[in-house]
């Protein structure tokens, strides 16, 4: 493991509170008990499932992030994606409709001084009978219309390789480097998910080291199972030295299954605590 001091911070999946079914990935409690348990814990933040921007309470959550003193590490789009919700729609009404909705999603963003990720929601439609580099520079040009006005809000971006369960677009690191080129705007950076990199890679050590100097957000779940870490396979001490290497120094998102119930949270922070060995001071919120 690497001799680097690794200063980072730790957040927790939660679901935005309009978001009517719960992923399992998420804190199993209402957002309001979610923050309070886990701002109880000692996380310093929490990484919001958005289903709906144009419902989404901002004030509501501004107010509970103040009361229970915690950041936003990111608002995610993944239950968009799952709605069908996609960057590459084929259909340009959609798809600008898609883009629109994450413009106010980026509104919120500013409001809460957070980012703004995207996954599965940039290749979720059927794109029957269009190759890989149509539906990329599809993706690519929605992306940019966002970063164009991401960036008049002072919001950066995130892109997630994710594995082929999830989408056939954009898998690896190298792919997400390739549409954040094509892109070709500033503040686009990539998100390395343990899980998946693990599976598109076979290491994720090694998908983190190829992020290089793009590398703007972490997300921890092992593998097999996505359980929480250090149940599975996955080597975290050489992750964390591979971070460390990089000189990264941001968010860590925990995001797996609740293997052990309302434990999870805690044992998660508790393994993860230890190995970064990280200083959690808690930084002024940025929320207006």
């Amino acid at each position: 493991m690497s001799d680097r001091t690794l200063e980072v911070r730790l957040a927790y999946t939660v679901m935005s509170p309009e978001v009517e079914i719960r992923q399992p990935l998420a804190y199993p409690a209402p957002f309001g008990e979610a923050l309070r348990r886990l701002a109880a814990i000692g996380y310093d933040g929490v990484e919001l499932q958005v289903g709906s921007p144009r419902d989404f309470p901002v004030q509501q959550v501004a107010d509970l992030l103040r009361e229970h003193g915690l950041a936003i590490s990111a608002l995610a789009t993944g239950p968009m994606g799952a709605q069908g919700a996609s960057l590459c729609d084929p259909d340009p009404e959609r798809r600008q409709q898609v883009v629109a909705d994450l413009q106010v999603l980026v509104d919120h963003a500013a409001t809460l001084g957070t980012r703004v990720s995207f996954g599965r929601i940039m290749d979720g439609a059927a794109n029957p009978g269009r190759s890989r580099e149509e539906r990329l520079a599809t993706t690519a040009g929605s992306l940019r219309e966002l970063a164009d006005y991401a960036a008049s809000r002072e919001v950066g971006l995130l892109v997630e390789p994710q594995c082929s369960e999830s989408t056939d677009l954009v898998n690896t690191v190298d792919t997400a480097l390739e549409l954040i080129a094509g892109v070709g705007r500033p503040h686009i950076d990539v998100i390395a998910d343990t899980f998946h990199l693990d599976l598109t890679h076979g290491s994720a050590e090694q998908g983190i080291r190829a992020s290089g100097d793009r590398l703007g957000h972490v997300q921890f779940g092992d593998n097999p199972g996505r359980g929480r870490p250090g149940t599975g396979a996955l080597p975290f001490e050489k992750i964390i030295g591979a971070l460390a290497d990089l000189g990264y120094q941001g968010w860590i998102t925990l995001e797996h299954a609740q293997d052990a119930g309302e434990r999870t949270a805690e044992l998660s922070f508790d393994y993860v605590n230890r190995l970064t060995s990280a200083t959690h001071t808690k930084e002024p919120q940025h929320v207006r």
